[in-house]
């Protein structure tokens, strides 16, 4: 069975010269906002995902919080939970600790909703000076399949 990653992973590598937004899958579904696509990789703008089935509370998104970080250990710096909002039910996940060049640092964010939708980007920021800037994902196409099938799976195991 062709998984949700495997199934975006195949339509960038049929469409090597796509740029803009690329959707696969009903539910479970997968969007990406595509700078590049590579024949070995992708560069991201950022990367969307839709689960059904979550319950909508705000124990459930900490719990796909939790999944996430327990599954996600290859990006280029570990995601932890950062913060739950009891009241809207949403999580935030952030590289942690961020990539750190002198006062500047790099880290992945994502956004989870108890909605069932997830969103990765990328940002660098100096440290105590705003704003942030907004970076591009650069994945390779086994790291993309990989990270999207762990964070639909992550969800399945919450409900």
């Amino acid at each position: 069975m062709t998984t949700l990653g495997h199934q975006l992973v195949g339509e960038l590598r049929n469409a090597a010269s796509l740029h803009g937004t690329l959707r696969v899958g009903v539910s479970p579904a997968a969007e990406a906002d595509v700078v590049a696509a590579e024949q070995v990789g992708v560069v991201l703008s950022e990367l969307r995902l839709e689960v059904d089935g979550l319950p909508q509370t705000p124990s459930a998104v900490a719990r796909w919080a939790a999944e996430i970080q327990r599954r996600v250990g290859y990006l280029l710096e570990p995601l932890a939970l950062l913060e739950t909002d009891a009241e809207t039910a949403e999580a935030l996940i952030r590289s942690q600790p961020p990539q750190q060049n002198g006062t500047e640092r790099r880290y992945y964010e994502m956004r989870l909703a108890s909605t069932g939708t997830a969103s990765l980007r990328r940002f660098s920021g100096v440290q105590g000076a705003s704003p942030r800037e907004r970076l591009d994902l650069q994945l390779t196409h086994e790291v993309l399949a990989r990270l999207v099938d762990d964070v639909v799976e992550a969800a399945a195991a919450v409900e």
